[in-house]
């Protein structure tokens, strides 16, 4: 070795000993417990890709299935065609896309009124019972849509043994169902915005002369702003989505869109209702990603 060669390895430090640093940086040892995080880093992502695949299997199964050519459902398709598409955006089936339209826009916008009214009394006062409140308002989030149904099913036809009040079977009581099971989801997006929100500029409005009516017109609800567009999208996916309690309410002559892909099934099966259901992912998948842009999923789930 040439005298050159020996004062390199003595000012680099190096040689062959992998501890000694390199280029002025320490050379990282490969431990056993580097080696367990690093497997389990790994696993964890594979099992997360796992699961996110078992979620959007069907639903982009579905969506493949919607474009055969053919009035049975096979698999491989052995032709492409949009004509289910169009079948779907004509006839019955638009029909029923715009009553569960009309339903959920009415619905959302009477859960957004309520619910936001709910949600700023109960996170911005403080009494007794509050909390006993919040749990009774956010309960149907809870329970199985098959029990809330069949609870307002015995609850509206007590009311008209006792009252004469007739809400079975018409579109009042239908609107009134979709409202009950909607309301919580605008509690819950307006109530994790307030929880963001300093309330010291309510008070600084208020210590400036405003009205408590003013502050929340003025200050208040442009700041909660993105939690009340959330909860209306959030309620309106749930009510035009909402099969149990249409299906316990509905009119013949009003039928919403699940209803109407029940009773599509039972005449016949053809990629029809695939088709249908795949606007409806395609529909709520995006307004999934509105709500995460206004307000962030990970806040209210």
């Amino acid at each position: 070795m040439s005298t050159v060669e020996i004062d390199r390895n003595k000012v680099g430090g190096q040689g062959n000993n992998p501890d000694l640093p390199v280029n002025g940086r320490t050379r990282p040892a490969i431990t056993a417990a580097g080696l367990l995080q690093l497997a389990a880093r790994i696993g964890g992502q594979v099992v997360v890709g796992l699961i996110v695949f078992l979620i959007a299997f069907p639903s982009l199964f579905v969506i493949y299935l919607s474009f055969s050519e053919k009035s049975f459902f096979t698999f491989p398709i052995t032709a492409f065609s949009l004509k289910w598409y169009q079948n779907a955006l004509s006839g019955q089936f638009l029909e029923s896309i715009f009553a569960s339209s009309i339903l959920a826009l009415t619905s959302a916008i009477m859960a957004c009124v309520i619910g936001t009214m709910c949600a700023y009394a109960l996170n911005r006062y403080r009494f007794w019972g509050s909390g006993l409140l919040t749990n009774f308002f956010l309960a149907p989030l809870a329970l199985p849509q098959i029990v809330l149904a069949i609870g307002y099913l015995i609850l509206i036809t007590r009311l008209r043994s006792f009252t004469g009040v007739n809400l079975t079977g018409t579109l009042p009581g239908l609107l009134i169902a979709h409202v009950l099971v909607t309301t919580p989801w605008v509690i819950r997006t307006v109530s994790a915005v307030l929880l963001q929100t300093d309330r010291a500029i309510e008070d600084a409005a208020q210590s400036l002369g405003a009205s408590p009516r003013r502050t929340f017109f003025a200050v208040t609800l442009p700041a909660i702003s993105p939690g009340i567009v959330g909860g209306f999208v959030f309620a309106f996916i749930i009510s035009f989505g909402n099969f149990e309690l249409s299906l316990m309410v509905s009119q013949p002559s009003f039928e919403p869109l699940p209803i109407r892909i029940y009773h599509y099934l039972t005449e016949k099966s053809d990629p029809g209702v695939a088709a249908v259901s795949a606007l409806v992912v395609v529909f709520v998948a995006m307004a999934t990603w509105i709500i995460d842009r206004l307000i962030g999923l990970q806040k209210i789930l």
